[in-house]
C-alpha cells in the first residue's frame, strides 16, 4: 500500500515532469516556429562568407581612342596560418614562402606565428612569383589539405602614359575611387557595380573549395572618351617642360581649345605627376591650374577694352591718342610703359600693347558697358567645364569700382582670371563672336551602347561678325609687327596677344622683387579662319619677364609641331626654323646631277638628293631662306600618278615632311624628332595618294 508521503512524492514527480515536457515543446516551438528565421540566417552566417566580385572600371580614351587609363588584373596573395593544424604542413610553408619572397626562414615562422590571422604576403605579384606561390599552394593542399594560401583576383588601377594629361584624368585611391579629374568627375559612370559570391566554410572559417554560390554578376563601368589629342597634349607638355627649364618659373599651364566647338584639344600643368605612383612631393602638382588657379592677366585683358571701342563705337582707332610718353598718373598711382610713346593710333596702341594709350582709350567707354562686355566673354563666372574644381575668377560690379578701377582693368589688373577664360574669350573671337562651353568629354558608352554623348553648346554671342574679323585683324598686326613677333611662323598666318603683369603680394602690392611677374601669350592659328586657340601662362619667370619673350616662342612652337603633324589642316606649311644666310635659292630643276652637286658647291648650299635618275624633276623648297634642298631625281618626265616610296627613315621630321611635300606624299605623323620607322617600306611602288605613317622618337 502507497503511504501519503509517497503518493505526494509521486504527483510532485509528475508535475516536474509534466512541466519539462511543456518546456521542451514551448523551446522546441520557438525554435522550428518562432525562431526559425532568425536562427537559419545565424547558422547561414557562420557557414558562409560574402566575398566582393570587383567590377572592371571604365576605361578613359582620347579622342581616337587610345587608352589613357584602365583597369589591370592583379594576384595578390595572403596567409592564414590559423588555418594550418598540421606541423609538417606549417614549416613546409614557412620554408616554401621563405624561399619564393627572399626573406630568412625563421623570420617567416615567426611571422605566421604572430598573425594568426590573414597576413599580406604580397600585392600585385610578379608572374614568376604568382606562380611559384600557386604551386606551392597547390603541393601543400594535396598532401596536407590546407596551406592556409589565399589568392585574390583584383583589379588595379593603370595609366598607360604616365604623367601626360594627368591634372586632366585625375587618379584614383587605393579602392578605385575617382579622387579628382575625369575619374571623379564620371565616377558614377566608371565605378561600374560589384558583384556578389557566397562561400561556404567550416568552423575554422577554412572555405569549401567547391561549395559556393554566385549571388549576381558584376557590371563592368562605362568607357569615357575625351576630345583630347594626346599626340597633341605630348607636344604641349613637351613645350611647357621645356620653358619651365629654360624660366624657372613656379610653374607652367596651357590649355588650346577649337574655337569652332569648344572642345579642350589640350590642357596641361607643369610640374606634373604620374597617377601611377603619387609621392608627397607631388601634393602641389595634383592642381588642374588651367581652371583652379586665378591671376591677374594683364594685357591680354585687353580684349575686353578692344572689343567695348569697336562693338559701341566710342573710338575710332585711326585716330591718334596721347601715350604720355610711357607714363601716366591717376591719383595715387602711376601707370607707365615699358617704351615711351608720344602718340599713337588706337590701332597701334593694341598692337604695340600701349598701356597709357590704352587707359585713355577705355575712357571713351562707359563702365557699365565695359562691365557688360567682360561678363559677356564670361569673366567673373565659371565656364562650365565639365571637370571639378573650377573657379568663377573675380570681376567687381561697377558700383564698387575706385576711381583708379576702370583704368587698371583696361590693362588687365583689379581683375582675375583662369587661364580657361582666356582662352575661352579668345576662342569667341576666332569664331565670329559666339562664346562657347568648353567641355573635355565627347562620349560615355557601355558594353550595350553610348549612354551619353556630348555635342557643342553655344551660350552666347558676345560680339557680331565685323568686330570679331577687326580683333582678329588687330591681333594678327601684334604677331607680325608687335609685341608677338616671336610667335610668327613662316607659311602660317598666326593672330595673338600677349601679357604681362605684375604679382601682387600683400600689402606690399605690386613689388617687382617680391612679386615678380606673370608672362603669357594667346594665339590662334591659321589667322584668317582659326582651327586652334592656345594659351601659355609662365607664373614668376627668372631672368626675363615678357609674354612676348617667354611665352609667345611655347605657343609658336606648339602650333608649329602641331601643323607639322598634320593637325592644322587649314594652312600653308612652310618649313623655315633653321634658316641661314643662303637668301635665294637656286633652280635646279632640269640640271643634271653632277651640275646640281656643282652648283651646290659653289654656293655652299647643302642638297639631298632624293629618287634614281640623273635628272633634277623636282626640288623643295623652290625658293627662300633655306639650310639645306632636297632635289629629286629621275630618268624623265615626273610621273604624276605612281612613285617609288623615298627613304625617309632616319631624317628629321623637318627633312622627312620637306621630302614628302617634294613627291606630294601625304604624311601621318606619330611622335617627334627622328624618324624612326616608316609605312610603306622605301623601295615599294606606291599611289602618289597613299599616306606614309612616319614614327618619330626624340633622340
Amino acid at each position: 500500500m502507497i503511504s501519503r508521503t509517497d503518493s505526494r512524492r509521486f504527483v510532485l514527480f509528475f508535475l516536474l515532469m509534466f512541466a519539462l515536457v511543456v518546456a521542451l515543446w514551448i523551446r522546441l516551438f520557438s525554435v522550428q516556429i518562432i525562431d526559425k528565421r532568425n536562427l537559419r540566417e545565424r547558422a547561414h552566417r557562420q557557414q558562409s562568407q560574402i566575398r566582393i566580385i570587383p567590377a572592371r572600371r571604365g576605361r578613359i580614351l582620347d579622342a581616337n581612342g587610345e587608352v589613357l587609363a584602365e583597369d589591370k588584373l592583379t594576384e595578390s596573395f595572403y596567409l592564414s596560418a590559423m588555418e594550418i593544424e598540421d606541423a609538417d604542413a606549417f614549416d613546409s610553408v614557412a620554408c616554401g614562402l621563405a624561399k619564393i619572397l627572399s626573406v630568412p626562414s625563421d623570420t617567416m615562422t615567426r611571422l605566421m606565428k604572430r598573425y594568426g590571422g590573414y597576413y599580406t604576403l604580397v600585392e600585385d605579384a610578379s608572374l614568376e612569383t604568382s606562380r611559384a606561390i600557386q604551386e606551392l599552394k597547390e603541393r601543400i593542399e594535396k598532401r596536407y589539405l590546407y596551406s592556409g594560401i589565399h589568392k585574390q583576383i583584383s583589379y588595379k588601377r593603370y595609366y598607360p602614359h604616365g604623367a601626360l594629361l594627368s591634372q586632366v584624368i585625375g587618379y584614383t585611391d587605393e579602392k578605385r575611387h575617382g579622387k579628382d579629374g575625369v575619374e571623379r568627375q564620371y565616377e558614377d559612370f566608371l565605378a561600374g557595380t560589384d558583384g556578389k559570391v557566397e562561400i561556404f566554410v567550416d568552423a575554422l572559417r577554412r572555405p569549401h573549395t567547391v561549395f559556393r554560390r554566385k549571388l549576381s554578376w558584376p557590371i563592368s563601368g562605362a568607357d569615357v572618351k575625351l576630345t583630347v589629342d594626346i599626340q597633341l597634349q605630348r607636344i604641349v607638355e613637351e613645350e611647357l617642360e621645356s620653358a619651365y627649364k629654360k624660366w624657372h618659373p613656379e610653374d607652367v599651364r596651357a590649355v588650346v581649345l577649337d574655337p569652332r566647338t569648344g572642345k579642350v584639344l589640350a590642357m596641361a600643368t607643369y610640374p606634373t605627376f604620374d597617377p601611377n605612383r603619387i609621392m608627397r612631393k607631388d601634393s602641389t602638382s595634383l592642381r588642374n591650374r588651367v581652371i583652379m588657379d586665378r591671376f591677374e592677366p594683364g594685357s591680354v585683358f585687353k580684349l575686353v577694352c578692344a572689343s567695348s571701342v569697336i562693338q559701341y563705337s566710342t573710338f575710332d582707332l585711326t585716330d591718334t591718342v596721347d601715350c604720355g610718353d610711357g607714363v601716366m598718373q591717376i591719383y595715387d598711382c602711376k601707370i607707365t610703359d615699358h617704351h615711351k610713346y608720344h602718340r599713337e593710333t588706337g590701332y597701334d596702341c593694341f598692337v604695340k600693347s600701349i598701356n597709357v594709350g590704352t587707359v585713355n582709350i577705355s575712357s571713351s567707354v562707359p563702365k557699365d558697358k565695359f562691365y557688360d562686355m567682360a561678363r559677356a566673354y564670361g569673366f567673373g563666372a565659371k565656364t562650365g567645364i565639365d571637370s571639378p574644381g573650377e573657379v568663377s575668377g573675380w570681376l567687381e560690379m561697377p558700383k564698387n569700382w575706385t576711381g583708379v578701377s576702370m583704368s587698371y582693368m583696361a590693362i588687365g589688373y583689379e581683375v582675375d582670371v583662369t587661364a580657361l577664360q582666356i582662352a575661352n574669350a579668345y576662342s569667341a573671337v576666332a569664331n565670329g563672336g559666339i562664346l562657347w562651353r568648353p567641355y573635355i568629354v565627347s562620349q560615355i558608352a557601355s558594353e550595350d551602347g553610348v549612354i551619353f554623348e556630348n555635342s557643342p553648346h553655344a551660350i552666347r554671342r558676345v560680339i557680331d561678325k565685323e568686330t570679331a574679323d577687326s580683333l582678329r585683324q588687330i591681333l594678327t598686326e601684334v604677331v607680325e609687327r608687335g609685341t608677338g613677333t616671336k610667335a610668327k611662323i613662316p607659311g602660317i598666318p598666326v593672330a595673338g596677344k600677349t601679357g604681362t603683369a605684375q604679382i601682387a603680394k600683400g600689402k606690399r602690392g605690386y613689388d617687382k622683387i617680391s612679386g615678380g611677374y606673370t608672362a603669357s601669350f594667346v594665339g590662334m592659328v591659321p589667322a584668317d579662319s582659326p582651327e586652334m586657340v592656345a594659351y601659355v601662362v609662365v607664373r614668376h619667370p627668372k631672368g626675363k619677364y615678357f609674354g612676348g619673350t617667354v611665352a609667345a616662342p611655347v605657343v609658336r612652337q606648339i602650333f608649329y609641331r602641331a601643323a607639322a603633324s598634320g593637325m592644322i589642316r587649314n594652312c600653308t606649311f612652310a618649313d623655315t626654323t633653321n634658316p641661314s644666310e643662303h637668301e635665294n635659292t637656286p633652280n635646279f630643276v632640269g640640271l643634271t646631277r653632277f651640275q646640281a652637286e656643282e652648283l651646290s658647291k659653289s654656293i655652299e648650299l647643302p642638297v639631298v638628293f632624293l629618287g634614281k635618275g640623273d635628272i633634277v624633276l623636282n626640288q623643295n623648297p623652290a625658293c627662300g631662306k633655306v639650310d639645306t634642298v632636297f632635289l629629286y631625281l629621275g630618268a624623265g618626265k615626273l610621273d604624276r600618278e605612281r612613285l617609288e616610296m623615298p627613304t625617309l627613315e632616319g631624317l628629321t621630321l623637318r627633312e622627312a615632311m620637306r621630302a614628302a611635300d617634294i613627291f606630294g606624299i601625304p604624311i601621318r605623323v606619330v611622335g617627334s624628332g627622328i624618324v624612326r620607322q616608316q609605312i610603306p617600306k622605301p623601295g615599294i611602288l606606291v599611289d602618289r595618294k597613299t599616306p606614309c605613317l612616319l614614327i618619330c622618337e626624340v633622340p
